[in-house]
């Protein structure tokens, strides 16, 4: 028995259906079972249907407002139904699909077991999120992540089989961002809200630093299998076992890396293999960023990098960097930083200079109030104990100096809630060869060289000694360094050497440089006594103050040096005035009997503003000893 109707037009206020439909059944009683009793045949061509008129036959789909675009060939039972050749777009979307269906289970959507055979299947997160979801009265949609906005226009083609928030897919996904080849299950847990997958993920080209929305990813081409749940950064946890052909960070393409390990919750742990032309290193540990602060516990060798192609730093030369590194600490910056970090036989080597560091041990403690960090390594041994955040240091120093120098820093408002700075500290200089030729090799320190003092921001006192055999910079050698420097009513800084060589043959004995600084005026002496038979030396005093309006003024008193038995007078007519856009000299004048050196003019970005130099009856001779 049945029933066939060819050319048959249906009509509704939201429906216009045209196919040649043919109803088999038993007898007429069935149609009280459709669902079950009442097979069907339909060649539908680019028919409009809304899914809830459908709903008269399939009440589970009462509510269910989208219309849909459909041509193919549909047979069988509703509660097992075939298309062949389906070509179904979702009205009002991009959403397409082209290829074989078989539904089992209609209309019981939460328990139909779904196999597509999908030729052409495009989608994108706008569309996706506009799906409802069961029971369709509700108007519930699908749950997308935001990132999956990424990847723009979706395309995919292969098999899916499964329930629609529980299957396996098997194929080649398109998109914005590059393509995917899965072998996979995924389900969705309502409860927790999240998908879980298995299978193998395979990417060509990637961009996952657009996905998890980085600027440090770039593009991967990845064989991974992957057993976890969730597609955020936030709240992924998998098991990762693969490799990962190439990938993109910090603009630098990283290759052949074996990845083994588990990734959860912002958590990874397992090892890292990479084997690249510019970098060969080994990961084994632990990085936690579940907690406020994040946790790192790892073992990494590097047996080497070169840092400017990896772009870490720059250089015009090729480097090559070494060590092994021990780390366990907690924390993201150095005032929260709790643990120790270890290197091990460092080398470094940029050019053809090589730089070596057999030890570097940093501990970070804290006990109660009391935190101590200890640096121990070849060219420093460092301690600072107390109560103290060295983020807020240059503030805490600021507002010291401001009660002695106010215009300069100004009316400014301090936060009520800096942290009271209380502690001590100590740096013992040892062989800095390496580390100064690398990173101010105009500066030289010799071993022993010791820096030390205490700072407390409660009662605004810091004190700072020093002192050292030998410093260089550029030219300058001084032997016999000291440094003396702390605040009580007064801040008072004095710093000297025995010797202070201006070039290899001329130089400065007993030079000290000293000042006094309160109310705005900072009081300068400087003075030297070579103490030899042609007398040179020197007693210059000069006075800087700082006004409110950003104006600087700065002056030389009555002073004298002698050279070579010659005494030169500095007069007391001179100025100097500095402010934001300009220098401007006035006046300073050395003379000797009756010769002269005259400065004036105006230092500034303005082509006009010149310095002028006079020279007056002054003899050449006096510039031999500098030669």
């Amino acid at each position: 028995i049945g029933i066939q109707l060819d050319g048959l037009k249906i009509k509704t206020p939201r429906s216009l259906i045209a196919t040649d439909l043919t109803f088999d059944y038993s007898r007429y009683k069935d149609f009280l079972d459709f669902n079950n009793q009442v097979s069907m045949k339909a060649e539908f061509n680019h028919s409009q249907i809304e899914m809830n008129d459908i709903s008269y036959f399939a009440p589970a789909l009462n509510g269910l407002y989208k219309k849909i675009n459909v041509s193919g060939k549909i047979s069988g039972k509703v509660n097992d139904l075939r298309g062949k050749k389906m070509n179904i777009l979702l009205s009002g979307t991009t959403t397409q699909f082209i290829g074989d269906i078989k539904l089992k289970g209609l209309p019981n959507i939460e328990e139909t077991a779904i196999y597509l055979n999908v030729e052409y299947l495009k989608t994108s997160y706008n569309d996706l999120k506009q799906i409802p979801i069961p029971p369709f009265t509700t108007q519930h949609t699908l749950s997308i992540p935001s990132n999956i906005a990424q990847l723009g226009n979706i395309k995919f083609k292969g098999i899916f089989t499964g329930l629609y928030n529980d299957f396996y897919m098997y194929g080649n996904f398109s998109s914005a961002l590059g393509n995917l080849s899965t072998d996979i299950s995924v389900s969705h847990d309502s409860l927790k809200d999240t998908e879980f997958y298995k299978g193998t993920l395979k990417s060509n080209a990637f961009d996952l630093g657009k996905f998890f929305e980085t600027s440090l990813l770039g593009k991967v081409t990845a064989n991974v299998a992957i057993d976890g749940s969730g597609l955020t950064l936030e709240k992924v946890s998998a098991n990762l076992k693969g490799t990962i052909q190439s990938l993109e960070f910090k603009n630098y393409t990283y290759q052949n890396i074996i990845v083994e390990g588990d990734v959860a919750n912002q958590i990874f742990k397992g090892k890292l293999d990479v084997k690249d032309d510019n970098i060969d290193f080994d990961f084994n540990g632990k990085v936690d960023f579940t907690q406020k602060l994040p946790k790192l516990d790892f073992v990494t060798t590097i047996n080497k990098a070169d840092l400017a192609a990896l772009n870490f730093i720059h250089s015009t030369h090729k480097t090559n960097f070494s060590t092994r590194l021990v780390v366990n600490v907690t924390g993201n910056n150095i005032d929260n930083l709790i643990g120790r970090i270890n290197f091990e036989n460092t080398n470094y080597k940029q050019g053809k200079e090589v730089y070596k560091l057999n030890i570097f041990t940093l501990d970070v403690e804290q006990k109660n109030a009391v935190k101590s960090i200890t640096l121990f390594s070849d060219f420093l041994n460092a301690t600072v104990k107390g109560s103290f955040k060295i983020l807020e240091l240059p503030l805490s120093v600021e507002k010291l100096l401001s009660d002695y120098l106010p215009s300069y820093f100004g009316i400014k408002s301090f936060p009520k809630n800096m942290q009271a700075q209380n502690f001590e500290y100590s740096f013992l200089f040892k062989k800095t060869d390496d580390v100064t030729r690398l990173f101010a090799p105009e500066i030289t320190i010799a071993p022993k060289t010791l820096i030390e003092g205490n700072f407390n921001s409660v009662t605004n006192k810091i004190s700072l000694t020093g002192n050292s055999t030998q410093l260089t910079y550029a030219n300058f050698v001084l032997k016999n360094w000291k440094l003396n420097a702390g605040s009580n009513h007064t801040f008072q800084f004095s710093t000297g050497c025995e010797r202070l060589y201006l070039t290899d043959s001329t130089w400065l004995n007993n030079f000290n440089l000293n000042s006094i600084t309160n109310a705005d005026s900072v009081n300068l002496y400087l003075v030297w006594d070579n103490k030899t038979v042609k007398q040179s030396k020197g007693d210059i005093k000069a006075f800087l103050h700082f006004n409110p309006n950003n104006i600087i003024n700065f002056k030389i008193l009555p002073s004298q040096f002698s050279i070579a038995d010659s005494v030169w007078n500095i007069n007391n007519a001179n100025e100097v005035i500095i402010d934001s856009n300009r220098i401007t000299v006035n006046q300073i004048i050395v003379e000797h009997n009756n010769q002269s050196i005259g400065i004036n003019g105006i230092v500034s970005n303005n082509k006009k503003d010149q310095i002028k130099l006079t020279l007056n009856n002054f003899n050449l001779a006096n510039l031999k000893i500098y030669t």
